[in-house]
């Protein structure tokens, strides 16, 4: 399985079970298992900048520019999607900074609601999970913390 297969499962599986799933179906790649746990903490993690106003265009001035870091980083994440999983990409713009419902997205892609909102969970957490990198890179602000990658599930 890929690590979007194994994303969509864990979401399946009940918390306290998740860690021995992981190991069972890990094995010993230990850089899947993180990278998966790293999304599920990411998609649990309250508040992203795809769902913020900023985003939507709906705020301004000072809002707007402490949001400028996260979309300064979520347009290098967005860069690196386009570059590795072009598919994914493809539903970000009209979703987020357009407006379209999950159900006008799964139409547009021609995929089931139901998938595209598979899709969307993934691609937000995704996200989540390389703004986070980059700000450790960056060297800015605990983004362990801030990108909800220090919360790692069981």
């Amino acid at each position: 399985m890929n690590e979007e297969a194994l994303f969509d499962a864990a979401l399946q599986v009940p918390v306290p079970e998740l860690g021995e799933w992981l190991e069972k179906v890990c094995g010993g790649d230990r850089l899947l298992r993180a990278r998966v746990e790293a999304l599920l903490a990411a998609d649990a993690a309250p508040g992203h900048v795809l769902d913020s106003e900023v985003a939507r265009g709906e705020l301004t001035g000072l809002v707007a520019g402490e949001r400028a870091t996260e979309l300064g980083a979520l347009d290098e994440a967005l860069a690196t999607l386009s570059a590795v999983k072009p598919q994914h990409a493809m539903p970000v713009e009209p979703r987020s900074f357009g407006g379209l419902t999950g159900d006008e997205a799964a139409a547009a892609l021609e995929v089931s609601p139901a998938n595209a909102d598979l899709m969307w969970q993934y691609i937000r957490a995704w996200l989540r999970v390389e703004m986070g990198k980059m700000q450790i890179l960056a060297g800015g602000l605990d983004a362990s913390r801030r990108f909800g990658m220090g919360e790692v599930r069981p």
